[in-house]
């Protein structure tokens, strides 16, 4: 996975019904937390901080809080990265009536991503307050002999990709 090929799906759509509430007045992640941030600056900045710029962030529940709040980009990004590369998706701009949930949100997204011709797809979840780098293995670690294996293994076979039924989960 290189940082520049990469696009991440940041779905930020849920109702958030255990944070009641709040999420009368605000989608989960533009919920406030500690102050000046929402719960969606914890995924952005480690996207940004990954190196990962293409962003698309998928909204649905209460979406025009979470779109006002990015539309102002000072709040959690300053200079160069402010709203680089980012898109925002709600659930109406393809006229259905709504996501039937996260698969159905990247399915109905699938042309934005497409558009990208992306290497890789990370898919975060937008209401999780944690700090990671998405940065790839080191060269010589297993995942990355396996994905050199795969390759080879799919030029074997003639372009069909390999199926690897014991990693589906993780």
């Amino acid at each position: 996975m290189s940082k520049q090929n990469v696009l991440a799906m940041l779905l930020a759509g849920g109702e958030g019904k255990r944070l009641h509430p709040l999420t009368q007045q605000w989608a989960k992640p533009a919920v406030p937390f500690g102050g000046k941030q929402r719960i969606i600056d914890f995924p952005i900045s480690n996207c940004l901080n990954s190196f990962i710029e293409n962003i698309g962030i998928v909204t649905q529940y209460r979406a025009e809080s979470i779109h006002q709040y990015l539309s102002d980009a000072k709040h959690w990004s300053a200079g160069a990265h402010a709203q680089r590369g980012q898109t925002l998706l709600p659930a109406d701009r393809l006229g259905g009536e709504g996501y039937l949930g996260t698969a159905d949100a990247i399915y109905q997204n699938i042309d934005y991503i497409d558009s990208h011709e992306p290497e890789d797809v990370l898919i975060l979840s937008g209401d999780h307050i944690y700090q990671m780098d998405y940065a790839p293995p080191p060269l010589g670690s297993p995942r990355e002999r396996r994905k050199r294996d795969d390759r080879r293994e799919k030029r074997r076979l003639g372009g069909s990709e390999p199926i690897r039924h014991h990693e589906h989960g993780r």
